[in-house]
């Protein structure tokens, strides 16, 4: 299999990075509460399909990581 690089500005926060989405739109009535993120390079073996800290760092599970 050919194998390929992708070279982009390292997120500080998975909210920065190209790979998050916008999952789930929670809401309860009119009150719309919580937006949820998710992943599209989050492993299988994450048990929280939802990123928890979108706003704060990365995971430790992220793939994402510096070339020195």
């Amino acid at each position: 299999m050919e194998k390929a690089v992708l070279i982009l500005d390292m997120p500080k926060s998975c909210i920065e990075c190209p790979l998050s989405y916008k999952a789930e739109l929670l809401s309860e009535g009119n009150f719309l509460y919580r937006q949820l993120y998710r992943c599209n390079a989050q492993p299988e073996d994450v048990e929280d399909v939802y990123l928890p800290n979108i706003l704060k760092e990365k995971p430790e599970w992220c793939p994402l990581h510096l070339q020195e």
